[in-house]
């Protein structure tokens, strides 16, 4: 019962320290974010205060499921430090608690954060991007982010060169336009550069133009249109994002790409990795456990913690690397997501077995 007691307190507190260091890196993340985001979208009358703190937290509540590891990590060592500091765990140990006694609650609390963040931030996500393309008037599914975007077409004088970037799944016009006429014989004839184009039917209209003839004045118009075969469609991405998509979003994303012949690696990846969030996590928090298997004084203990930190970095950095194999299909996505957490949870554990005297 005292067990039990003392296991729910440290729950509570290892949540405390996930809680504290999480908004913490997600207010920073939103003052930065705000700043950029009221640059790019400040220009226009449509888009409020309101909707800058809609755009900037979908942005935030995308950038979660990345940063979470690392809070969990961070977390879990203030957690162990801050009980071995107060002597609480020397007391638990005195008291009979073994390592998996007291570490134990923190694992738990480290799965119930990624069970949260995997089935209520990504379709929070979702509909909150959704909210926003409403409320902009943008039919985009990747609100705030900008892709660069070059077309080709050929007409009676030569070709065409249209260049700019759009915005989401779904654009409905291109920003930052550039336009070159190209001859017959290959030289460029005319350049036009352009604020915005929409595509209306076969014509695209340019806004704010300032078209640039070879050999003569620039010339400035309010508005600018001309025939062309460019249509919504082309404007397009030919693949969605995969790290957009909630796990619910995956199979009807993987239907579309075997409909289309695209390479399904990078969803199932996106699949693998959401369902070994929890796991992830938990490893975490097991690199982290071994600032607390002894109490010791400050030198050891920063060793430790130093060492703890070192290791989920390491972590990060070797799944990324294998998960990008698995994207591109040169390793099976569950092999590439799961043997690099798996590994490491293992000998984290092992380790924990090795030193533990209780």
């Amino acid at each position: 019962m005292k067990v039990l007691l003392l296991q729910r307190y440290m729950f509570r507190h290892f949540l405390k320290s996930v809680a504290v260091l999480a908004v913490i890196a997600l207010a920073l993340a939103f003052i930065v974010d705000f700043v950029e985001v009221a640059d790019r979208y400040g220009d226009r009358e449509s888009v409020t205060t309101a909707i800058l703190v809609g755009i900037t937290g979908n942005r935030i509540l995308q950038l979660v499921s990345d940063i979470v590891p690392f809070v969990i990590l961070l977390a879990a060592v203030m957690h162990f430090s801050s009980l071995n500091r107060r002597l609480e765990l020397v007391v638990a140990r005195a008291g009979g608690m073994s390592v998996w006694q007291f570490v134990s609650p923190a694992i738990a609390g480290a799965f119930l954060v990624g069970v949260v963040t995997v089935l209520l931030i990504g379709p929070l996500t979702t509909y909150s991007t959704q909210w926003i393309a409403l409320a902009t008037g943008q039919k985009s599914a990747a609100i705030g982010e900008r892709r660069s975007l070059w077309l080709r077409e050929r007409n009676d004088q030569g070709t065409r060169v249209i260049g700019g970037t759009v915005e989401g799944s779904a654009p409905d016009a291109i920003y930052e336009v550039t336009v070159l006429d190209i001859g017959e014989d290959g030289r460029v004839k005319r350049r036009i550069d352009a604020d915005r184009a929409v595509i209306e039917g076969d014509r695209m209209i340019l806004n704010d133009v300032f078209e640039r003839p070879i050999g003569d004045r620039m010339i400035r118009r309010d508005e600018l249109d001309f025939a062309t075969q460019v249509t919504p469609a082309r404007l397009k991405p030919r693949e969605v994002d995969p790290r957009r998509l909630a796990l619910t979003d995956i199979p009807a994303a993987e239907r579309d790409a075997m409909a289309r012949g695209a390479s399904i690696a990078p969803l199932r990846t996106r699949m693998h990795q959401l369902l070994a969030k929890p796991i992830t996590l938990i490893v975490m928090v097991i690199f982290a456990a071994t600032v607390a298997v002894k109490f010791e004084r400050t030198g050891p203990v920063l060793r430790a913690l130093a060492g703890g930190v070192a290791a989920g970095f390491l972590l990060y950095v070797v799944s990324v690397l294998s998960d990008g194999f698995g994207s591109a299909g040169l390793i099976a996505p569950a092999i590439a997501v799961w043997v690099p957490i798996l590994v490491a949870g293992l000998m984290g554990t092992a380790f924990l077995i090795q030193r533990e005297d209780g």
